[in-house]
């Protein structure tokens, strides 16, 4: 093999690793029946690694949303791979991947599931533009989720909605300077815990979709002045309100 051939090969590697992410799930995190986080967001052809830490567990696709029923050809780990990692590479482009814990009774009795969200690598382009707003008190920026507006309302009302259900992906977005022309980007771990007293993307997000003002795309309204927004948010902080 020439050494120009074997330079292209390392190099579409390399090219490969930095495109593709890899999503680190702790299974059996602090010897409790749990996957931490249970849910991410991945692009097609990124890595979700499986770090099994304590306990006894394995990781199997399910058929269906809170189903401990094996997919019929879907993966499976097998119990506590002696590596202590199982990789999935994501080949789906879109839609959602449903796991749970099929040892013993972890996944009926104790809730041990999870979910992959799959998104496109650039996910802002492609999302449904209803969302939930956030902004925090002496702050010209604001959060905010991809989220549909009717569930959003429904797990206000319970919170046992699973939350994959509510939000399109699970990132958090800000706007620089506020208003519906504002500059969007993903706003740093220390940004959120000034915020919100945690970085932690699902609490934050919790946090979010609880306090803020949701925008339904569909209804043709425009986003909230910067001015209209903080008036609204000074009403229903702590309670939450909808546009109309």
């Amino acid at each position: 093999m020439s050494r120009a051939v074997v330079l292209f090969i390392i190099l579409a590697s390399l090219t490969a690793s930095v495109i593709a992410e890899v999503h680190v799930i702790s299974v059996g995190q602090d010897n409790k029946n749990q996957f931490v986080p249970n849910t991410v967001n991945a692009a097609k052809g990124d890595v979700v690694a499986f770090n099994f830490v304590g306990g006894q567990h394995d990781v199997v696709q399910a058929s269906s949303y809170g189903n401990c029923s094996k997919m019929a050809n879907g993966f499976e780990s097998g119990l506590n791979p002696s590596s202590n990692w199982y990789n999935y590479t994501v080949d789906k482009s879109s839609g959602r991947i449903w796991f749970f814990c099929n040892v013993f009774i972890h996944c009926k009795n104790f809730n041990m599931t999870g979910g992959i969200i799959i998104t496109s690598n650039a996910p802002a382009a492609h999302l449904d533009d209803s969302r939930v707003l956030f902004k925090p008190k002496n702050s010209r920026d604001e959060f905010f989720v991809y989220a549909d507006p009717d569930m959003v309302q429904q797990w206000r009302k319970d919170k046992t909605v699973p939350l994959v259900n509510v939000v399109q992906c699970f990132e958090i977005f800000e706007t620089y300077n506020g208003g519906k022309d504002g500059i969007i980007g993903h706003p740093s771990k220390q940004k959120l815990e000034n915020a919100f007293g945690t970085s932690d993307n699902q609490e934050v997000i919790q946090q979010i979709i609880q306090e803020g003002v949701v925008h339904n795309a569909h209804k043709g309204h425009e986003r909230p002045t910067l001015k209209d927004h903080k008036a609204v948010m000074n009403e229903s902080r702590g309670r939450g309100a909808t546009t109309n």
